[in-house]
């Protein structure tokens, strides 16, 4: 079973996709350097839509939505 799953809400082009997802896995994995540390889902989700905004001015990244269990982390 999922605990946690990213969405669009509309049609989003691939190369965006790519850049998105390559971006969110690096936000969520960055900071795991041993069994203690938790990433969470929804701060890494956060701050790779608000880069896309804020570095590129790009609001495709706002499409994506999560749909998890409360606090779901890796």
């Amino acid at each position: 079973n999922a605990s946690a799953v990213i969405v669009t809400l509309c049609k989003i082009p691939d190369y965006f996709a790519y850049a998105f997802a390559e971006n969110l896995f690096e936000n969520l994995f960055k900071n795991i350097s041993n069994t203690d540390n938790k990433s969470y889902v929804a701060e890494a989700l956060l701050k790779t839509r608000r880069y896309f905004m804020e570095e590129h001015n790009n609001p495709l990244g706002l499409a994506y939505t999560l749909y998890a269990i409360n606090e779901a982390y890796v």
